[in-house]
This record gives structure tokens, C-alpha cells and sequence, in this order.
């Protein structure tokens, strides 16, 4: 049993490059960013930037029906230059991943990373579209999968081996960068990474090995990859029309799920108004889920894989502050299941079949500090 263990492991270590590119992890951070499955909060004239902050404390925003709703409203973000506003971002996964072949190994894991992130209005131009200022000013992480447990917490690491082994959070921390959105929420541009680049090289002792054209890949990397899933966590496209109670609303975003072509669709409800002190608040549902198409099989190396048709969902409620122009928060709880089989030639060594299968359950909020 322990050695085939130990073969099903070398296995899919050897293979490792072609799961990480397929597996549904990449997908599901993907499906979070379409539908904003976020708890968001912020304030735009905050009077605790100097109070020490808990990642790890929860915020209670006490809210009532609003006595007065309106017949209706337009959404749309509203900025003003030099306002500033925090938001806490918290994203919660449990997995658990199962490979059968001769013998089967299951292996369940757990991650919680929190984000402080704070913001600052640089410009506004005439149509309202924005120029802010952003630093991610801390980031913690608690995992563990199996035996091993990883605790992490910008700011304290000295030994220059540990900041090389969490590289990627620590060049994002305290290293600015602007972006432009409009009133829609449309991210329109992230610049000036060249920071977390240069940073990043740094501590990777790759700084002079590069040239420009890699530099500017790898900060493309960042922004893609590191910067917007988070950005577009807090700035969502609005709808440009007048909404009335119960009135609802589509989003259909296009995507890669693994090999497959997928649309993730979205539903909106504005089903009521709520009252934050003096502030009204617009109450919006939604459900999320995915279609995906194309062909589920493909062969590299002489290993045939062959993929289930995936599937993701997600459900929640936003809370949008129409006297600030901002949301103020959201809560949403999410999942993801897919699975792949696995062929290998006759000549190859250990199992000749192998069958993967993950599932991924997630909550992500963000709060007002």
C-alpha cells in the first residue's frame, strides 16, 4: 500500500506542470473574479487609518429596512479627489482532492488568505473615470494541507530565505500602483507594477538577468494574475439603467475552465432597501453558475487525459451604499467540482491509470475598517 502510494505520488509529481495548467484552482480564482464573490466594505473618509488592525477580527454592519425606499435608483460609483477608503479582503477555501488508481489517496486542505488594501483618489477626469492610487499594505496567510501547516504575516519575516519562499506576497506589500475605473466599475487600466517587479527580481537575485521585454511580461504576469482578481473584487460592472424593486438583470462573461470554453452567467435581483445609519443601502442577489463547452480529451507526452465536464456555483447578496457610490458589503459562499482521468503508455513505469477529482467550497468578505 505505502509503495503504491509512493508511485501515485511520483506519478503526478512528474506531471505536475500539466495539472497545475488544468487544474481547477486556476479556474475557480477565474469563476470568484466574474462574480465578485466578495464581502465588501470601505469608507471613503476613514478615521482609523492609525488604529492597529486585526485581519482576523470580524465587523458587524447593523442595518435596518429603510422606512422610505425610493421608486428607484441608477448605480454608479462616485469618486472624489483626495478621498481614501480601506477594504479588508478575506477568501476561505476548503478542498478536497482524491486520486484513485491501484489504491486510492485523499488529501483535504484549508487556506485563508486576508488582504488590507488601501485606497486613495488621485484624479477624476470630466466623465467621472478615476485615477487611484493603491498599496496592499498587509497580507496574512493560514494553510494546511496533510501535515504541513504555513502560517505567513507581511512585515515580520527578516531571514532572507523565508522572503524568498512567499516572494510573490511579499513583493506586492507596501509597493504602490494606480489604476483607472470609471462609474460603471470598469477597470479600464493598472499601472506603474514596474515596482513589484522590480522587487520581485530582486529578491529572486534575477534582477540583471532579465531584459526589458521579460520585465514587462512579468508585470503583465502581476497584474493579470496577482492584481485584478483582487480589483475586480471591489470594483463590479454597474448596470447603466434606472432599477426598480425586483428588478433584475443578466451577466455573461466568457472564460477557460481547464480545456473547456466556459461562460459563467450571472443573475441580479434589486430586492430591497436597508438603512446603514443615514445611508441608503441597495440590496441585490444573485445566483452564478457555468456552461462550458468543447472537447473534454487531449493527449501530450503519450499520457491521454481525459476531463468531466466541471461544475461551479455561487450564490450571495451585495449591498451597494448609493450615498457613497460604493459598495459597502456582500457576502457569498461558493463551489467547485471537477475531475480528470489519466492514461499512460504501456512502456511507462507504476499505475497505468489514474483518476483525479477536487472539489472546492469557498467564502470570501471583506469589511469595513
Amino acid at each position: 500500500m505505502v509503495k503504491q502510494i509512493l508511485v501515485l505520488k511520483e506519478l503526478f509529481s512528474s506531471n505536475y506542470k500539466l495539472f497545475k495548467r488544468y487544474t481547477m484552482k486556476k479556474f475557480f480564482l477565474l469563476f470568484t473574479i466574474l462574480v465578485t464573490f466578495t464581502y465588501l466594505g470601505c469608507d471613503k473618509k476613514s478615521g482609523n487609518d492609525n488604529k492597529p488592525v486585526s485581519l482576523k477580527d470580524t465587523v458587524q454592519h447593523v442595518t435596518k429596512v429603510d422606512p422610505n425606499p425610493p421608486a428607484s435608483v441608477k448605480l454608479a460609483y462616485a469618486f472624489k479627489k483626495g478621498d481614501t477608503f480601506n477594504y479588508k479582503i478575506v477568501s476561505t477555501n476548503k478542498s478536497t482532492q482524491t486520486i484513485k488508481s491501484d489504491t486510492t489517496v485523499s488529501q483535504s486542505g484549508y487556506d485563508q488568505i486576508r488582504y488590507l488594501i488601501n485606497f486613495s483618489v488621485v484624479e477624476v477626469d470630466e466623465d467621472k473615470t478615476a485615477d487611484l492610487k493603491v498599496i496592499l499594505s498587509t497580507i496574512e496567510i493560514d494553510a494546511n494541507s496533510g501535515d504541513t501547516k504555513v502560517s505567513y504575516k507581511s512585515g515580520t519575516i527578516t531571514d532572507s530565505t523565508e522572503r524568498l519562499k512567499y516572494a510573490d506576497y511579499e513583493a506586492l506589500v507596501n509597493s504602490p500602483f494606480n489604476i483607472r475605473v470609471n462609474s460603471k466599475g470598469e477597470l479600464l487600466e493598472i499601472t506603474k507594477v514596474d515596482r513589484i517587479t522590480n522587487k520581485l527580481l530582486d529578491m529572486q537575485g534575477a534582477k540583471d538577468k532579465v531584459n526589458e521585454e521579460q520585465k514587462k511580461q512579468i508585470g503583465f504576469n502581476i497584474s493579470e494574475g496577482a492584481l485584478k482578481p483582487l480589483l475586480k473584487q471591489i470594483f463590479r460592472n454597474l448596470p447603466s439603467t434606472e432599477l426598480a424593486k425586483d428588478s433584475t438583470w443578466n451577466e455573461s462573461t466568457p472564460s477557460k475552465f481547464s480545456i473547456f470554453d466556459a461562460v459563467t452567467i450571472a443573475q441580479y435581483e434589486l430586492q430591497e432597501f436597508e438603512k446603514l445609519n443615514d445611508e441608503r443601502l441597495a440590496i441585490i442577489s444573485f445566483d452564478a453558475n457555468i456552461e462550458t463547452k468543447g472537447q473534454n480529451t487531449f493527449t501530450e507526452r503519450g499520457v491521454k487525459y481525459n476531463f468531466s465536464k466541471p461544475k461551479a456555483n455561487g450564490n450571495g447578496k451585495i449591498k451597494f451604499n448609493t450615498e457613497k457610490g460604493l459598495i459597502q458589503s456582500s457576502m457569498v459562499k461558493s463551489t467547485v467540482k471537477s475531475s480528470m482521468k489519466m492514461e499512460l503508455p504501456p512502456n511507462a513505469p507504476g499505475p497505468k491509470f489514474a483518476e483525479r477529482s477536487d472539489d472546492v467550497v469557498s467564502e470570501n468578505q471583506v469589511t469595513l475598517l
